[in-house]
């Protein structure tokens, strides 16, 4: 009786180390498992966080790049614009100095007709001759005056 009471303390004693050990071990991988749900979502938040930066830098970039073309754009544009200005205002200047140098010609070449006109007729000849013979008699008057361009004779008798 008391090697079959003392066995069936061992017994339970026994059951009891091996109930105690099987709670360990469960309590055991629930740690693990546990760390391994921890570490998996770290990873996933992780992930997350890269690609969001990764997209955020594209993003940026794409946006820098664009706002850098643009400028460029603008900045090739308005020195064409400046090139178009700067011919338009020589244009301007040259053709105001042709038509300046136009009108100087017409003046120059009107006070110059003018001038050697008063000077031909200031300096015209009136030739008169008279002619007598037996028969008959003759009075002949003539004027001439050239001047740029045309000529004109008048003669009388």
């Amino acid at each position: 009786s008391a090697t079959t009471s003392a066995l069936n303390v061992a017994t339970t004693t026994s059951m009891l180390n091996s109930g105690t050990t099987s709670a360990l071990n469960r309590a055991t991988t629930t740690t693990a498992l546990n760390s391994a749900t921890t570490s998996a979502l770290d990873s996933a938040t992780t992930s997350s966080l890269l690609n969001s930066v990764t997209t955020t830098s594209a993003a940026l970039r794409s946006a820098t790049t664009s706002a850098l073309n643009s400028a460029t754009t603008t900045s090739i544009l308005n020195a064409a614009t400046t090139t178009n200005l700067n011919s338009v205002v020589t244009s301007t200047v040259l053709n105001s100095a042709t038509s300046a140098a136009a009108s100087l010609e017409v003046t120059s070449t009107a006070a110059l007709h003018a001038a050697a006109t008063t000077s031909l007729l200031d300096s015209s000849s009136v030739t008169t001759s008279s002619n007598e013979d037996s028969s008959s008699p003759s009075t002949s008057t003539s004027c001439g005056v050239v001047a740029a361009g045309f000529s004109s004779s008048s003669s009388s008798s």
